[in-house]
């Protein structure tokens, strides 16, 4: 994911009309709501350079919202959005946004390890030493023999080391540490722009 040092809301819109509803759609898709909440000017809050201030799951879930914002686009290709989230923010991910209203008539590539959202893709593609080894539906190769050894359940695995979780815990404990006038003047220079 790749993000330029702009606002969120100038990383999602990326120079397009602003359309209220359709982002507040994207936003939510997304899983972003939350993370609005928590930084000191919501969606006019400041990304600096190459994303310094998202975590990764953040910087992935604002490449996603660009991407599913535009209302031209055909392709997406996406290279794991759903490695930095928690299980359950993956899921509401692959629900509402790669999966979602807002993603029909549009061709999805998503490369993943996540075995258990397979199932519930029109095709599977298994690449071994870069080269295509398997091709069709989950079923099919699972009723072929084909071996998704590699990929991880996330159902079963516990939460990796960069998670929102953590990110939220750790913004709450500084938040915790703020006075008023303190939030007020970050959430102030968070809507300027450095030039």
């Amino acid at each position: 994911p790749w993000v330029v040092n702009d606002t969120i809301r100038g990383n999602v819109v990326f120079g397009r009309e602003y359309d209220e509803e359709r982002y507040a759609d994207v936003v939510e898709a997304t899983a972003l709501i939350d993370d609005l909440a928590a930084l000191p000017a919501s969606d006019f809050t400041e990304i600096g350079e190459r994303g310094i201030n998202l975590s990764g799951g953040q910087k992935a879930r604002v490449s996603l919202a660009r991407a599913l914002y535009s209302k031209e686009t055909r392709l997406m290709l996406m290279d794991d959005p759903l490695s930095a989230v928690d299980a359950h923010v993956g899921e509401h991910i692959f629900s509402k946004a790669i999966n979602g209203e807002l993603a029909r008539g549009i061709t999805r590539v998503l490369v993943t390890h996540h075995v258990h959202l397979l199932s519930r893709c029109d095709s599977v593609i298994v690449l071994e030493g870069g080269r295509i080894k398997h091709h069709g539906k989950y079923s099919d190769l699972v009723s072929q023999g084909v071996s998704f050894a590699g990929a991880i359940d996330v159902s079963k695995a516990k939460i990796g080391k960069e998670s929102d979780a953590e990110d939220k815990v750790e913004d709450a404990k500084q938040g915790a540490i703020l006075s008023e006038e303190s939030k007020a003047k970050l959430k102030q220079s968070g809507k300027k722009l450095v030039r």
